[in-house]
Protein backbone atom coordinates (compact mmCIF):
# COMPACT_ATOMS: atom_id res chain seq x y z
CA UNK A 1 0.00 0.00 0.00
CA UNK A 2 1.34 3.61 -0.43
CA UNK A 3 0.43 7.03 -1.37
CA UNK A 4 2.29 9.90 -2.53
CA UNK A 5 4.92 10.30 0.50
CA UNK A 6 5.40 6.70 1.30
CA UNK A 7 4.35 3.17 1.04
CA UNK A 8 5.40 -0.70 0.90
CA UNK A 9 5.22 -3.03 -1.39
CA UNK A 10 5.72 -6.85 -0.70
CA UNK A 11 6.11 -9.63 -3.44
CA UNK A 12 7.10 -13.03 -4.31
CA UNK A 13 9.65 -14.47 -6.62
CA UNK A 14 9.90 -17.65 -8.20
CA UNK A 15 12.11 -18.93 -5.24
CA UNK A 16 9.01 -17.45 -3.47
CA UNK A 17 11.68 -15.22 -1.41
CA UNK A 18 9.63 -12.32 0.35
CA UNK A 19 10.58 -9.15 -1.96
CA UNK A 20 10.00 -5.63 0.46
CA UNK A 21 10.04 -2.63 -1.56
CA UNK A 22 9.66 0.57 1.17
CA UNK A 23 9.83 4.15 -0.45
CA UNK A 24 9.83 7.50 1.33
CA UNK A 25 9.96 10.89 -0.49
CA UNK A 26 12.36 13.57 1.26
CA UNK A 27 11.15 16.63 -0.87
CA UNK A 28 9.78 16.94 -4.63
CA UNK A 29 12.77 16.02 -6.02
CA UNK A 30 14.46 13.37 -4.01
CA UNK A 31 13.02 9.75 -2.33
CA UNK A 32 14.61 7.20 -0.69
CA UNK A 33 14.06 3.67 -1.41
CA UNK A 34 14.77 0.14 0.29
CA UNK A 35 14.43 -3.16 -1.03
CA UNK A 36 14.37 -6.19 0.76
CA UNK A 37 14.80 -10.00 -0.51
CA UNK A 38 14.45 -12.56 1.93
CA UNK A 39 14.99 -12.90 5.32
CA UNK A 40 18.68 -12.12 5.26
CA UNK A 41 18.82 -10.09 2.15
CA UNK A 42 19.77 -11.07 -1.86
CA UNK A 43 22.07 -7.95 -2.62
CA UNK A 44 22.52 -8.83 -6.04
CA UNK A 45 18.54 -9.26 -6.71
CA UNK A 46 17.68 -6.13 -4.43
CA UNK A 47 20.57 -4.01 -6.62
CA UNK A 48 19.29 -5.70 -10.12
CA UNK A 49 15.50 -4.38 -9.04
CA UNK A 50 16.28 -1.14 -7.66
CA UNK A 51 17.84 -0.34 -11.50
CA UNK A 52 14.94 -1.14 -12.95
CA UNK A 53 12.43 0.48 -10.64
CA UNK A 54 14.40 3.82 -11.38
CA UNK A 55 14.50 3.57 -15.43
CA UNK A 56 10.61 4.65 -14.67
CA UNK A 57 10.82 7.05 -11.93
Amino acid sequence: SGDQTAGKYLFRNASDQKITVSYRTKSPVYYEMSIRVGTFGDEAIASSLSQSIQKYL
